[in-house]
C-alpha cells in the first residue's frame, strides 16, 4: 500500500500543502491535482497509470463522439458545467481540424508534377545543357558536321533558351496598392530561380524596393514550388475558419439579442457544429478513397449521390441543433438556418480572402 509522503509540498509543482495534511489518508494538490501518496516507480505502476489515463481520455472521447450528432445537447451540457464528461469543444475542434487537414493532404498526395513545378526545374537544367552543348560543338571545330549539330540542337533543345535569355515571368505583372510590378523588368533567369536563394536573387538582380521584393519573392516561391505553396496557403486558411467562428458568434449574438444568450454560447455551438462538419467531411473523404481504391470502375454519379446524402444529413443536424438550442419552431428554424448559412458564407469568403492575401504577402 502506498504511504503518505512526508514532504509538506507537492512533488509535481512544489506547492505547499495545507496545515494538518498528515492527518488525512490522501490529499490532492490544490494547484495541479497530484496525490500526496508516495509510490515507488515501477514497470507495473507505469503501465497501470498509462492504461488509466488512456481509458479516462477514451471515455470522454466516447461520450463526445456519441453525442457529436447532437451539437445542441453537447453545447447545453458544456455551458451548464458538465466539463469533465465531454472533451473541451475548442480542443475537439482543433483536433478534428488538424486531423482532417493532415489526412486530406496525405490522400491528395500533392507534388510539383501536378502543378507544373517540375517544368521550371527541367527548363532551368535544359538551358544549362544547351550552353554546354554549344561549347562542345564549338570545341570540335568541324564545319562539315555543322548541319548535323544544328539538327541535334533543334531536336534536343527545341524552345530552349540559354540562361541569360531564359527569363521567367515575361508576361506576369501585379498591382499592389496602385503600384504596377512586372517580372520582365528584373530579367531573372529560370536557372537562378531554381538554384539560388531568394536573398541571393534579390541581391544579384538589385531588387531593392519593398513591394518589388515582396512580389518577386512570392512569385519565385510559387513558381518553383507550387505544391508546398498551396499546402502553406491551405494550412493558413484554418485561420479563416477561426475568424469566421468568432464573427458568427458576434452575428448570432445580434440575431438572438432578445434571447439573452452569451457570445460564448454561440461560440461553443459553432465549435461543436464544426466538429460535426469535420466528421461529415471525413466520411466523404473515406468513402471517396475506398470507392476509387477497390472499385476504380464503379458507375459514375454513384459517389455524388452518397455525398449529397451526407450533406443533406449534415444540414439536417444543423437544422435540429438550431431548432433545439434556440427553441424555434420548424418554420423559424428554417428561416434562421438560411440567415445563418448566408452570413457564414459571406464571413468565410471575406476571412479566406484576407487570410490568403496576408499568407501570400508573408510567404
Amino acid at each position: 500500500m502506498a504511504k503518505i509522503s512526508n514532504n509538506n509540498y507537492c512533488l509535481n509543482c512544489n506547492a505547499t500543502f495545507p496545515i494538518g495534511y498528515q492527518e488525512e489518508k490522501e490529499i490532492f494538490c490544490t494547484k495541479c491535482g497530484q496525490s500526496n501518496k508516495e509510490s515507488r516507480l515501477s514497470i507495473f505502476k507505469l503501465v497501470k497509470d498509462g492504461i488509466s489515463n488512456v481509458f479516462n481520455l477514451d471515455n470522454r472521447l466516447i461520450h463526445t463522439f456519441r453525442d457529436i450528432f447532437y451539437p445542441a445537447k453537447l453545447t447545453r451540457a458544456y455551458i451548464a458545467g458538465k466539463r469533465k464528461y465531454y472533451v473541451n469543444p475548442a480542443r475537439l475542434f482543433i483536433f478534428m481540424l488538424i486531423g482532417i487537414i493532415t489526412v486530406s493532404l496525405w490522400l491528395a498526395k500533392l507534388d510539383n508534377t501536378k502543378f507544373g513545378g517540375d517544368k521550371m526545374h527541367s527548363r532551368a537544367e535544359k538551358s544549362v545543357m544547351l550552353t554546354k552543348f554549344d561549347k562542345l560543338v564549338d570545341s570540335l571545330e568541324t564545319v562539315n558536321n555543322e548541319a548535323v549539330s544544328d539538327t541535334i540542337r533543334e531536336r534536343l533543345f527545341k524552345n530552349v533558351y540559354k540562361p541569360e535569355n531564359d527569363t521567367i515571368g515575361l508576361n506576369q505583372s501585379g498591382n499592389i496598392f496602385g503600384k504596377k510590378i512586372t517580372m520582365k523588368k528584373f530579367g531573372i533567369s529560370s536557372y537562378d530561380a531554381v538554384h539560388m536563394s531568394i536573398d541571393e536573387i534579390l541581391t544579384k538582380y538589385k531588387v531593392t524596393d519593398f513591394w518589388d521584393r515582396q512580389y518577386v519573392s512570392t512569385y519565385i516561391r510559387i513558381s518553383t514550388d507550387p505544391a508546398n505553396s498551396l499546402i502553406y496557403i491551405l494550412k493558413n486558411l484554418t485561420w479563416a475558419v477561426f475568424i469566421t467562428i468568432l464573427l458568427m458568434s458576434v452575428f448570432m449574438k445580434l440575431l438572438y439579442i432578445r434571447g439573452y444568450y452569451y457570445i460564448v454560447e454561440h461560440a461553443v455551438l459553432q465549435l461543436n457544429l464544426h466538429s460535426f462538419y469535420f466528421v461529415a467531411i471525413s466520411a466523404i473523404i473515406i468513402i471517396n478513397t475506398l470507392l476509387y481504391s477497390f472499385y476504380p470502375d464503379f458507375e459514375e454519379g454513384f459517389d455524388i449521390g452518397i455525398y449529397i446524402l451526407i450533406l443533406l444529413f449534415a444540414g439536417g443536424v444543423q437544422f435540429f441543433a438550431i431548432k433545439k438550442y434556440y427553441k424555434h419552431g420548424i418554420f423559424g428554424a428554417l428561416i434562421s438556418q438560411t440567415i445563418i448559412n448566408s452570413a457564414y458564407i459571406m464571413f468565410f469568403f471575406l476571412s479566406a480572402f484576407f487570410v490568403t492575401i496576408i499568407s501570400v504577402f508573408l510567404y
